[in-house]
Protein backbone atom coordinates (compact mmCIF):
# COMPACT_ATOMS: atom_id res chain seq x y z
CA UNK A 1 0.00 0.00 0.00
CA UNK A 2 2.84 2.39 0.79
CA UNK A 3 4.28 1.87 -2.70
CA UNK A 4 0.92 2.72 -4.21
CA UNK A 5 0.69 5.90 -2.12
CA UNK A 6 4.12 7.00 -3.37
CA UNK A 7 3.09 6.26 -6.96
CA UNK A 8 -0.10 8.30 -6.58
CA UNK A 9 1.77 11.19 -4.95
CA UNK A 10 4.36 11.15 -7.73
CA UNK A 11 1.66 11.01 -10.42
CA UNK A 12 -0.37 13.85 -8.91
CA UNK A 13 2.67 16.08 -8.40
CA UNK A 14 3.99 15.38 -11.90
CA UNK A 15 0.61 16.16 -13.47
CA UNK A 16 0.32 19.31 -11.37
CA UNK A 17 3.81 20.44 -12.44
CA UNK A 18 3.00 19.81 -16.11
CA UNK A 19 -0.24 21.81 -15.83
CA UNK A 20 1.50 24.68 -14.05
CA UNK A 21 4.30 24.77 -16.62
CA UNK A 22 1.79 24.71 -19.49
CA UNK A 23 -0.19 27.59 -17.99
CA UNK A 24 2.96 29.69 -17.64
CA UNK A 25 4.45 28.88 -21.04
CA UNK A 26 1.35 28.54 -23.20
CA UNK A 27 -1.03 31.07 -21.67
CA UNK A 28 0.68 33.68 -19.52
CA UNK A 29 3.89 34.29 -21.47
CA UNK A 30 2.07 34.79 -24.80
CA UNK A 31 -0.38 37.12 -23.03
CA UNK A 32 2.59 39.03 -21.61
CA UNK A 33 4.17 39.36 -25.05
CA UNK A 34 0.88 40.68 -26.41
CA UNK A 35 0.37 43.11 -23.51
CA UNK A 36 3.95 44.31 -23.88
CA UNK A 37 3.14 45.45 -27.41
CA UNK A 38 0.45 47.78 -26.07
CA UNK A 39 2.28 50.96 -25.05
CA UNK A 40 -0.80 52.60 -23.55
CA UNK A 41 -1.21 53.02 -19.79
CA UNK A 42 -3.61 50.06 -19.75
CA UNK A 43 -1.07 47.96 -21.66
CA UNK A 44 1.69 48.86 -19.22
CA UNK A 45 -0.58 48.03 -16.30
CA UNK A 46 -1.52 44.69 -17.87
CA UNK A 47 2.17 43.95 -18.50
CA UNK A 48 3.06 44.56 -14.86
CA UNK A 49 0.11 42.49 -13.63
CA UNK A 50 1.11 39.60 -15.89
CA UNK A 51 4.74 39.79 -14.76
CA UNK A 52 3.60 39.57 -11.14
CA UNK A 53 1.29 36.66 -11.96
CA UNK A 54 4.07 34.83 -13.82
CA UNK A 55 6.45 35.32 -10.89
CA UNK A 56 3.86 33.89 -8.49
CA UNK A 57 3.10 30.97 -10.80
CA UNK A 58 6.83 30.26 -11.26
CA UNK A 59 7.24 30.18 -7.49
CA UNK A 60 4.32 27.77 -7.13
CA UNK A 61 5.80 25.62 -9.91
CA UNK A 62 9.15 25.49 -8.11
CA UNK A 63 7.42 24.39 -4.91
CA UNK A 64 5.62 21.63 -6.81
CA UNK A 65 8.91 20.47 -8.33
CA UNK A 66 10.56 20.47 -4.89
CA UNK A 67 7.73 18.32 -3.55
CA UNK A 68 8.04 15.99 -6.51
CA UNK A 69 11.79 15.72 -5.90
CA UNK A 70 11.15 14.59 -2.32
CA UNK A 71 8.69 11.96 -3.50
CA UNK A 72 11.14 10.90 -6.24
CA UNK A 73 13.84 10.27 -3.64
CA UNK A 74 11.50 7.83 -1.84
CA UNK A 75 9.83 6.26 -4.87
CA UNK A 76 12.93 5.69 -7.02
CA UNK A 77 14.50 3.08 -4.68
CA UNK A 78 11.13 1.29 -4.50
CA UNK A 79 11.00 1.02 -8.28
CA UNK A 80 14.61 -0.14 -8.34
CA UNK A 81 13.89 -2.84 -5.77
CA UNK A 82 10.85 -3.96 -7.74
CA UNK A 83 12.91 -4.02 -10.94
CA UNK A 84 10.46 -1.71 -12.70
CA UNK A 85 11.39 -1.27 -16.36
CA UNK A 86 9.51 -0.14 -19.44
CA UNK A 87 8.84 -3.79 -20.27
CA UNK A 88 7.95 -4.66 -16.69
CA UNK A 89 6.50 -1.54 -14.98
CA UNK A 90 5.04 -1.24 -11.50
CA UNK A 91 1.27 -1.02 -12.04
CA UNK A 92 -1.37 0.79 -10.03
CA UNK A 93 -5.03 1.38 -10.76
CA UNK A 94 -6.05 4.94 -9.93
CA UNK A 95 -9.14 6.93 -10.89
CA UNK A 96 -10.32 4.16 -13.21
CA UNK A 97 -7.04 4.09 -15.11
CA UNK A 98 -4.07 1.74 -15.08
CA UNK A 99 -0.65 3.38 -14.71
CA UNK A 100 2.70 1.68 -15.19
CA UNK A 101 5.73 3.28 -13.51
CA UNK A 102 9.28 2.50 -14.52
CA UNK A 103 12.83 3.81 -14.49
CA UNK A 104 14.51 4.58 -17.81
CA UNK A 105 18.19 4.24 -18.74
CA UNK A 106 18.82 7.82 -17.56
CA UNK A 107 17.41 7.06 -14.10
CA UNK A 108 14.20 9.03 -14.63
CA UNK A 109 10.78 7.86 -13.50
CA UNK A 110 8.17 7.59 -16.24
CA UNK A 111 4.61 6.38 -16.30
CA UNK A 112 2.26 5.26 -19.00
Amino acid sequence: MENEILAIQYLENKEKALAERAEIDLELKPALAEADQDKSAAGKQATEALKTTIDLKESAFQQTVEGMTLIFSEFFPVLQTLGATKDNPYHIFYHEKDYGFYIDDNKNIHYT
